[in-house]
């Protein structure tokens, strides 16, 4: 009967988001009656673990606490909703993977990228000192021009 208290307790707690108080509370349950309430005890144990809005989630724990309820209580009814939460968590752990790889491969592609923009503006000015240097060149030449046609003008 306390290890029902318990658990009640704990579901409670996970609703108002206290999930370190709702572990305590499973923990009870669980030693206060193991073989009758271990697979719910275990069961909220491993939820409250993975639970988003837990601020100390922790999946490796959920999974123990999974593996451990499926190990410990095979005919339990929770055996279907306990290897799918195995199961989310898995793949969860196999996109954090991707995710991760995606985000390395982002910065190596931004770092070829800035090192390219580098480029571009490096061959930019060098292009610009070009022009302006044959600009200058032309403007000398028309200046030429322009003397030489006002001497050749009869006065």
């Amino acid at each position: 009967m306390e290890a029902n208290h318990h658990l009640a307790n704990a579901k409670y707690l996970i609703a108002v988001q206290d999930y370190e108080q709702a572990i305590k509370e499973s923990e009870q349950a669980l030693n206060f009656a193991p073989e009758t309430n271990g697979d719910q005890a275990l069961f909220l144990m491993g939820v409250i673990y993975a639970h988003p809005k837990n601020p100390r989630s922790d999946r490796v724990r959920s999974l123990k606490c999974f593996e451990d309820m499926l190990k410990r209580y095979p005919r339990s009814e929770l055996i279907s909703a306990t290897e799918l939460y195995i199961s989310m968590l898995g793949r969860i752990n196999d996109l954090d993977k991707e995710i991760l790889e995606i985000k390395k491969t982002n910065t190596e592609k931004q770092k070829e990228i800035d090192k390219l923009m580098n480029q571009i503006y490096n061959l930019k000015n060098v292009e610009i000192k070009k022009l302006q240097t044959q600009l200058d060149g032309l403007k000398k030449i028309d200046l030429g021009t322009e003397e030489d046609k006002r001497k050749a003008l009869p006065r």
